[in-house]
């Protein structure tokens, strides 16, 4: 491959491959320019209101008050609670939406670093450099199937995953942390053994980051063990130790942020847990099961995914092509093994239901384990692909990278268009995302409280409320979300 031909191939594909990775830089810049639109709903004046004590304060006024899973409440005061009460009303928005994005592209970026040959000297680059293409990526996942009317669980999460800030500080940012430690910890194990001691940590920062989380990540682990035990006995014991010390420290903190104040405080709120006994368990296996597969099949039975898993094979293809040394049966195994593990997301969040209340966004994570899973499966074909000496793969990768630029770039115009909309329905009033979820429309609603709350501690625009409207506003609350203010 070192004739005058390949050569002259090879500065061509670099040329094209320079301008596409601009055409993406290019669309990140317009969406964080475009951010500026955004505007908080819901639990994000809240978190807002009860952050003035700091985000440790507020942090631990939710702990006492509200939950107990202290890790996702740091992410939630410091994403999204602080920006909103102490920047302006875009700036506050788009911290969380921003560095959510970004922690999927890095996310993205590992699984590519992983499957890197182990003498490379520039996988960090590599994974870096995935970020702007695997950000854009997430966004055409999300809103590709708006533009076709997509209706259902696929709208609510491109709406909720824009306008509904929360979301992304816990959900997004806390799961794309745990998958990037975990993956880059496993990858060092081999050479490090001391790796997988960090992994005890690693598992009770899990377990305090939500009772979805810890079930996710415990069946997770089990399940692994039990392959290695029965099919791979002789497999090294720092794989046996890392996944023990996880599943471990992951259920020790999970039972430990069940019993915090706030998640006592929270199960009195919504009622008492169901009575365990053999009959429950089967009507609870009964109901978890059929409706937990259900968003899990809908994470990836959509038009965004198709895309998603063709830009993934073109990357690959072309990264190959230029001399990249990814792996084809790494990225595969990392795809498919990150589809088993949405699944176990999907059915952890309907069990975890179970005990409190039932809401779409609680299956958040497993979308955004899809969307890896696609990527890394997408990327292992075209890596394998590369090796094969056809006359029109350029043409088709460059076919198939064009084809996903302009599906981003739709997504892109289409999302932002929500965020313009929305925005001048705020400045007027009451403004919520998504049906069933309120903004400060409701006067009786928990939100109008929160924002009563607010605007103690910072100018607010009218939004057509008046003082009398204000005032005969009685909010309802599951507990003390925004209530760290004393209204007198």
């Amino acid at each position: 491959m070192t004739d005058t031909k390949w050569v002259v191939s090879a500065r061509r594909l670099t040329i094209v491959g320079a301008l596409l990775y601009g055409a993406f830089l290019a669309l990140l810049a317009y969406v964080a320019l475009s951010s500026r639109l955004l505007r908080p709903t819901a639990d994000d004046y809240c978190l807002a209101v009860d952050s003035h004590l700091g985000v440790i304060g507020g942090t631990l006024y939710w702990f006492e008050n509200l939950s107990g899973y202290f890790t996702s409440l740091v992410g939630a005061m410091a994403l999204v609670g602080w920006p909103v009460l102490n920047l302006s009303w875009g700036a506050g928005s788009a911290v969380a939406f921003l560095v959510a994005a970004v922690m999927v592209g890095l996310a993205g970026g590992v699984l590519l670093w992983a499957s890197l040959d182990r003498t490379f000297k520039r996988k960090w680059l590599v994974a870096l450099g995935a970020i702007p293409v695997v950000a854009v990526a997430w966004w055409s996942f999300l809103w590709f199937p708006q533009i076709h009317q997509a209706e259902g669980l696929s709208r609510s999460m491109a709406l909720i995953l824009t306008h509904w800030q929360t979301n992304n500080g816990v959900y997004v940012f806390q799961t794309s942390c745990i998958l990037i430690a975990s993956i880059v910890l496993w990858h060092l194990k081999p050479q490090q053994p001391w790796a997988t001691w960090l992994f005890l940590p690693l598992g009770l920062a899990a377990g305090f980051g939500g009772a979805a989380l810890v079930a996710t990540v415990v069946t997770t682990c089990v399940l692994a063990l039990a392959y290695l035990f029965i099919f791979q006995p002789e497999s090294d014991r720092y794989s046996k130790r890392a996944l023990s010390l996880m599943a471990a420290a992951t259920a020790v903190a999970g039972l430990a942020a069940q019993v915090a104040p706030g998640s006592l405080a929270r199960q009195r709120a919504i009622g008492s847990p169901p009575e365990l006994s053999a009959r429950w368990l089967a009507e609870f296996i009964h109901a978890a099961l059929p409706s937990g597969l259900l968003p899990w099949v809908q994470s990836f039975t959509h038009v965004g995914a198709a895309a998603i898993l063709v830009l993934g094979v073109a990357v690959g293809w072309w990264a190959k092509r230029l001399g990249t040394p990814l792996t084809s049966t790494k990225l595969v195994g990392l795809g498919l093994a990150l589809f088993g593990v949405s699944l176990s997301a999907s059915l952890g969040a309907r069990m975890t239901e179970l005990f409190a209340y039932s809401a779409y966004w609680h299956f958040v994570p497993t979308w955004e384990i899809t969307f890896l899973a696609l990527w890394a499966l997408g990327a292992g074909i075209g890596v394998r692909a590369a090796a094969v000496d056809y006359q029109w793969a350029p043409a088709l990768a460059l076919t198939g990278f064009a084809l996903t630029l302009l599906v981003a770039v739709g997504s892109i115009l289409d999302m932002t268009t929500s965020m313009a909309e929305r925005e001048a329905r705020w400045a007027a009033g009451g403004a919520p995302a998504i049906g069933g979820l309120a903004d400060i429309e409701d006067p009786d609603g928990m939100v109008i409280g929160c924002w009563k709350n607010l605007a103690l501690l910072r100018a607010v625009p009218e939004r057509g409320l008046t003082d009398v409207d204000l005032d005969n506003s009685a909010s309802k609350k599951w507990g003390g979300e925004g209530g760290s203010v004393d209204t007198g």
